[in-house]
């Protein structure tokens, strides 16, 4: 059996384990360590776990409406891709813009 060796792995693992023995579902928060680890994120998102993570500006974000497609099929060689595969219509963009429009549109709300 494989052993998880990075500390998203393990959280995983744990959580994993968690479920299995009946563990109720709540949202899971993490720090700003796991803020880049598609994998984790994506995970959750598959465990059926809401989830707050901290992050920082380099981190890029699908917009409302646009998806990403699944990773390309595995093709036999190498590691199976993971990352979500992006078109010319379908691209992330970078979440400081987004997070500094959202704040000030709640600012301003009051």
């Amino acid at each position: 059996m494989h052993n998880p060796s990075t500390q998203p792995q393990i959280a995983l693992q744990q959580l994993r384990n968690l479920l299995s023995q009946g563990a109720p579902r709540h949202c899971v928060l993490a720090n700003a360590g796991y803020r880049i680890d598609y994998a984790f994120r994506q995970g959750l998102t598959d465990l059926g776990l809401s989830y707050v993570v901290g992050i920082t500006s380099a981190v890029l974000v699908w917009p409302p409406g646009v998806a990403p497609l699944p990773p390309k099929p595995y093709s036999g060689m190498g590691r199976p891709p993971v990352m979500p595969r992006r078109t010319a219509k379908r691209q992330p963009v970078n979440v400081k813009p987004r997070a500094m429009a959202s704040h000030r549109v709640a600012c301003r709300s009051g």
